[in-house]
């Protein structure tokens, strides 16, 4: 009976660790999709590109701009399908080699939703079309893609929940929220209008959001 009980505690023992070497393996895993889009990120030059177009003083941020900028685009290849909001980005940062994927000493921790906040505004300030199209250029430039000046463009809209009471109808650069025709037919719901113009690889060369006006 007694040697039952022990080969029982044994098994068990052995599944526990078996649990936790998985568990330890599970930590130390840094998805390779996570990988490829870092390893692209760093052959265009994207962390200083984006240190040097955005207004920023490096004794005020713990990560730079193009760290944190680098960390919103590698996110989504973290947690395939998941939608992560701002403020739990760093959870899921937890769990990889911080080191594979950004060139800078970079800490989970750090990655905090008022980081991400002033730096979305400050990508705003600097201009979010210009930004994109010059990466987009660089791209062309850095994996020597032939150019073609044939373009494809198109519209859609998303639309969105809530008043936007502080939107300014006469700011022709701000996408103010708007009742109009919705493709996603929510005509109960306001839009803005969201445009993009490829070229024939499908490469996108500008996006860009816009007020739609048209009231029903």
């Amino acid at each position: 009976m007694a040697r039952r009980k022990t080969k029982k505690n044994t098994i068990f023992k052995k599944f526990i660790q078996d649990v936790e070497s998985a568990e330890q393996r599970d930590i130390e895993q840094t998805p390779l999709l996570a990988l490829i889009v870092a390893t692209f990120l760093d052959r265009l030059g994207f962390v200083p590109f984006i240190n040097s177009v955005v207004t920023w003083d490096q004794k005020q941020w713990r990560v730079s701009p193009g760290n944190l900028t680098k960390a919103l685009i590698i996110t989504p290849f973290l947690c395939i399908g998941a939608r992560i909001p701002l403020y739990s980005i760093h959870e899921n940062y937890q769990s990889v080699d911080m080191s594979l994927l950004f060139e800078d000493h970079v800490e989970p921790e750090w990655l905090t939703r008022d980081a991400f906040a002033c730096l979305l505004d400050r990508i705003y300030d600097a201009g979010c079309e210009n930004i994109f199209t010059q990466i987009a250029l660089k791209v062309y430039d850095t994996f020597k893609i032939p150019y073609n000046a044939v373009f494809h463009g198109d519209t859609s809209t998303i639309v969105l929940y809530g008043a936007y009471a502080n939107s300014d109808p006469d700011n022709d650069e701000e996408a103010v929220p708007a009742y109009g025709h919705s493709k996603d037919g929510r005509q109960n719901l306001k839009q803005v209008l969201y445009g993009m113009v490829t070229d024939t690889f499908g490469i996108s060369l500008l996006v860009t959001v816009r007020p739609d006006f048209v009231i029903f």
